[in-house]
């Protein structure tokens, strides 16, 4: 019925499904459904910008995302909003980040706004462990330097908010200072994947670096 459906035209091709019959086609779909043209079409249906602002599945998100990027498609070709990690951190999906990145290098919005994107949702609620982990997975495949004490402080004036910056990133900065040469080579790595239409855990396992190094470009450390 599925298959029917997705794959021969009992939806046109430019219509999307909806979100309640995603999520339904979805939880039958993953993990088992692995026909590279089937999972293609249900792609073409398939918004996933619907799909980040609705849902925090990121192994649903991640099981789409592999399938999108190894078939050669984009956000670009699969919706309206081509900046899935902004639109994630606008939602409160912070699980989907570990997913997203993945699919892409970093963020394709300035780095200064990521963070204040974190902080402004935040605002009038606790920090939890998921937008902390949200936190580190970004500013780990960014490659500017950490923000200091002074600068969240002026900012938002709240030295809590520095707290939670440095307890996420694993860093308390007195003032700006540059990252290592070593991380530095991290998103320089992480983009060459990008760029060239690789999963980038795939890219990653292919350089055939030690464990350690991959797990420390697959952003694990």
């Amino acid at each position: 019925m599925i298959k029917w459906l997705v794959t021969l035209g009992a939806v046109q091709e430019n219509v999307r499904l909806d979100n309640q019959h995603v999520y339904y086609f979805a939880k039958y779909m993953y993990p088992e459904v692995t026909e590279p043209t089937f999972i293609k079409a249900f792609l073409k249906k398939l918004n996933l910008n619907l799909w980040i602002n609705y849902h925090d599945m990121p192994e649903m998100l991640e099981y789409f995302l592999c399938h999108l990027r190894r078939n050669g498609g984009t956000f670009k070709d699969n919706t309206e909003r081509c900046e899935p990690i902004e639109l994630s951190i606008r939602n409160l999906r912070f699980l989907n980040i570990a997913s997203i990145l993945k699919f892409q290098d970093a963020p394709r919005v300035p780095s200064v706004d990521t963070v204040w994107f974190i902080y402004n949702r935040l605002f009038g609620i606790s920090p939890t462990a998921s937008a902390a982990e949200c936190l580190r997975l970004l500013w780990n495949s960014l490659p500017d330097a950490f923000f200091s004490f002074e600068e969240i402080e002026m900012a938002l004036q709240a030295g809590l908010s520095y707290n939670f910056y440095s307890g996420a990133v694993g860093v308390f900065q007195a003032r700006v200072e540059l990252r290592s040469l070593k991380h530095l080579c991290r998103p320089t790595v992480r983009r060459m994947l990008w760029e060239s239409g690789c999963w980038i855990p795939d890219g990653i396992r292919l350089t055939g670096v030690p464990r350690h190094f991959q797990s420390f470009l697959n952003l694990e450390a």
